[in-house]
């Protein structure tokens, strides 16, 4: 048994997630790694002092409450989300958190392991992405040109006015097509000439 512990006690704090335990009921936060202390800002003294809702961004806390609330219910038996934490500075980070209960003796005190990764790079890139798609869709509306963008195999994710008033096509029509097969003089009796734009970096 003592063995058994102490291997469960290295995992803990060496795991490269971050990992808490933590009361179901209050949100108290009993015991931390340091990986997760490192993600969430704070020293494990400073989380372990305080509850989980203290150190969530105020609109990602409802969320994560109804999810526990369903958790403690019974009606599920774990759940992920992506949620972010506030670190001392103000800043925040994203994390991809998986919530799975942990079986204890002491039933008025339900406890859960909250298993977090830092996925704000990825969330950032993300949203540059979008950033990036905005403006070239403001871009290619304001030319009168045929505008389109094409995925890595060829199909069309964003199209101008232009060409459907010109074609005749509904964006349904246009959309997830591959471009060669749309434009293809054999098909439909005229070609287009077509302007290409860089995504903006």
């Amino acid at each position: 048994m003592r063995e058994s512990e102490q291997r469960f006690k290295r995992l803990f704090e060496e795991a490269p997630l971050g990992i808490a335990l933590i009361d179901s009921l209050t949100g108290q936060v009993y015991e931390v790694n340091q990986m997760f202390a490192k993600i969430a800002g704070r020293t494990m003294e400073e989380i372990t002092q305080s509850d989980w809702m203290n150190i969530t961004h105020p609109d990602d806390i409802q969320k994560d409450m109804d999810n526990m609330a369903l958790l403690n219910a019974g009606k599920i038996s774990e759940y992920q989300m992506e949620k972010r934490y506030l670190q001392k500075d103000g800043t925040s980070v994203w994390v991809s958190m998986t919530i799975a209960p942990v079986f204890v003796k002491d039933k008025v005190h339900p406890r859960h392991l909250a298993m977090i990764k830092d996925v704000t790079e990825r969330r950032q890139a993300e949203e540059a992405l979008r950033e990036s798609e905005k403006q070239f869709r403001s871009v290619i509306e304001s030319v009168s040109l045929v505008g389109i963008m094409l995925d890595r195999d060829g199909r069309i994710n964003i199209c101008n006015d232009f060409l459907l008033n010109l074609t005749g096509w509904t964006r349904e029509e246009v959309l997830h097509q591959n471009w060669f097969d749309l434009f293809i003089p054999e098909k439909y009796g005229k070609t287009f000439k077509l302007r290409f734009f860089k995504m903006p970096s």
